[in-house]
């Protein structure tokens, strides 16, 4: 790792770290997050920099690295990642640092004062591979626990904490002793402490429940969730009490009361009518009763009499229809003349700086306004009726690894060749879209938002959860892939989201009532491939015409990136997934999750401004 020094080939040692007043420049951050001291200590190695202490600026910028890393406390591997990157540029990661410096880590740590920085010291030696021995594990989890579960520090440093503690203690199973199971008490006494208001005992109860722990209070825990939820319901705080439903419906179902478990989960149904009650007819609404008729779907099949399910759902819809041609009184089209790319990259990182993290996520979603099919159609017909060797000549379109995977025949043959060589065209066209809309907009954007904000896979969970495109049973890893680009690994994103893509096909094609299986001779039912499903009728009819292009264009045609084929036969390197189809996939899932969350928030915040009205639609 290079350090700034006159002399780099004198090593550190532990007489230098003794001899550094760190303490003192952290002696006023005691309940500071990681980043703050990190910040404090760079400050603070510049000064003796220019003081001519080069010592001094050593020991102070290398536990400045030290401490900039993002804890990413549900990764059981990788819980240290670089906090920013620009281009082919990055801050600190773990392999920076060499066995020296992790050896003086190891050295050190014991003795240092700072909650924060021993922590991360100890837990940085116990992941390194020479493995210097079990009781820095225990050293970093005693470390974390010091920060207590309570709403004053919780989302600050807490929440990150207590779950890198459990986590890391689980790892270790019997060699983390007694702390397992001080953990699981402190976190189970903490859900009870707190406040009736926030989201803190929801947050240590999804802890609890990613680790597998709490089993024992899983009962008592989903009656605190219940509570909570009633609680928020009755003031008429919806979103809390939703998400409190939620957790009490799982808590329930850990703890084998079936019954009640379903009685939660219509709670929160009726919690998403009740909210969209509450705005009226329009826009703002129909994302809630939207999310309602998809809670509605998971009651499983015995409860749905017992609490009038069917008849729920076709009311919801009735209302679904009558806030949508209520917003479309409120909709216009807005257009834009073309930019170079220059321009593009400007307004892109225009468009997500200096703003609050709700509004920075949701201007990310709005960057590209998405294909426009009959754009297209027009543009590659065009190119078609200019090009006498289309008209004449077919092509073919290789693979990676030099195959034939499809044909496009010449544009002036027979009708049914015609319209495969313009489909082909256009999924061609689609592709420059894709790659100026990636390089130009997406990746510098991703780059400001990376440099400053702090976003978890919890905060994906949130958006996941209230979206009515991601089926209720997969937030969790639809989350865990959004939040993997976001941390910049495509490799983790492409492989978790692209089998959801088809997943999410296939579960609102199968609400909308299409047959999404194929039967066998033998009466072996199996489930259709995406390939299969994007060419039912119903795909237009729930998810657009523009929406279903880009799915066939990036996921399953051959002509195209064919992301989901290659997912699945093990066919995508590194370099692939890293590509700009696959950047741009991952922000087509992305925005597609989180824009009807936020235009209801939008319509709702205008609403609540007398004489304010909406002027265009998203």
């Amino acid at each position: 790792m290079t350090t700034d020094t006159a002399n780099p080939d004198e090593p550190l040692s532990a007489a230098d770290f003794r001899a550094t007043a760190y303490e003192a420049v952290l002696a006023d951050g005691s309940d500071e997050t990681c980043m703050m001291a990190s910040c404090r200590l760079y400050a603070a190695a510049e000064a003796a920099r220019e003081a001519g202490d080069a010592r001094t600026s050593r020991v102070l910028k290398l536990l400045a690295n030290a401490t900039s890393m993002m804890l990413v406390a549900e990764d059981k591997s990788h819980p240290f990642r670089h906090s920013m990157q620009f281009g082919d540029r990055r801050s600190t990661a773990p392999d920076d640092f060499s066995e020296h410096e992790i050896a003086l880590f190891a050295e050190v740590a014991p003795e240092v004062a700072n909650s924060h920085l021993r922590a991360r010291l100890a837990d940085l030696v116990w992941l390194h591979p020479r493995k210097f021995g079990v009781k820095y594990a225990h050293l970093a989890i005693d470390s974390y626990r010091e920060i207590p579960p309570s709403d004053e520090s919780w989302f600050a440093s807490g929440r990150e904490y207590w779950a890198r503690a459990l986590t890391l203690a689980m790892s270790i199973g019997s060699g983390a002793g007694p702390r397992i199971g001080e953990i699981e008490a402190s976190l189970i006494s903490a859900i009870f402490a707190n406040g009736d208001r926030g989201y803190v005992p929801l947050q240590i109860a999804a802890i609890l429940l990613k680790a597998g722990a709490g089993r024992g209070s899983a009962g008592d825990i989903a009656t605190r969730m219940e509570a909570l939820a009633r609680t928020h319901a009755a003031s008429l705080m919806y979103h809390e009490a939703i998400a409190y439903f939620e957790a009490a419906a799982t808590w329930h179902a850990r703890s084998a009361a079936r019954d009640k478990s379903v009685e939660m989960v219509v709670a929160g149904a009726d919690c998403w009518e009740m909210q969209g009650d509450s705005k009226g007819a329009g826009l703002a609404s129909l994302n809630f009763y939207e999310n309602a008729i998809k809670v509605f779907r998971t009651v499983p099949g015995p409860s749905r009499v017992q609490y009038t399910v069917d008849a729920r759902i076709e009311s919801l819809h009735a209302k679904v229809r009558q806030a949508g041609q209520a917003a479309a009184v409120h909709m216009q089209t807005v257009k834009t003349s073309p930019i170079d790319i220059s321009e593009l990259i400007r307004q892109a990182v225009e468009k997500v700086t200096n703003k609050q993290p709700l509004e920075v996520l949701a201007a990310f979603s709005q960057l590209y306004r998405g294909a426009r099919v009959e754009r297209i159609r027009a543009v590659a017909q065009s190119n078609l009726d200019k090009s006498i060797f289309r008209q004449i000549m077919g092509s073919v379109v290789m693979s990676a690894q030099g195959n034939t995977v499809a044909r496009q025949p010449a544009a002036g043959g027979s009708l049914d060749a015609a319209d495969a060589a313009l489909r082909s065209q256009m999924v061609r066209d689609f592709q420059i879209v894709v790659g100026l809309t990636a390089t130009a907009e997406i990746k510098p954007a991703l780059e400001v938002i990376r440099s400053q904000h702090v976003f978890t896979v919890w905060d994906f969970e949130e958006v996941c959860r209230y979206s009515p495109f991601v089926p209720p049973d997969r937030v969790d890893l639809l989350a865990e892939g959004l939040y993997a680009g976001y941390c910049g690994d495509m490799v983790h994103a492409m492989h978790v989201l692209v089998p959801q893509v088809e997943n999410i096909v296939r579960f609102h094609l199968q609400h909308a009532g299409a047959i999404t299986t194929t039967t066998s001779p033998d009466g072996i039912v199996m489930e259709n491939g995406m390939s299969t499903l994007v060419k039912l009728p119903q795909m237009v009819t729930v998810f657009g015409e523009d929406f279903t292009f880009e799915l066939s264009a990036l996921f399953c045609d051959q002509n195209g990136p064919n992301l989901r084929n290659e997912i699945a036969h093990g066919l995508m390197s590194k370099a692939a997934c890293e590509s700009d189809a696959c950047i741009y996939a991952w922000w087509l899932i992305y925005a597609r999750m989180f824009r009807n969350f936020w235009t209801a928030q939008q319509r709702v915040a205008q609403m609540e401004v007398p004489g304010k009205t909406g002027s265009s639609a998203t």
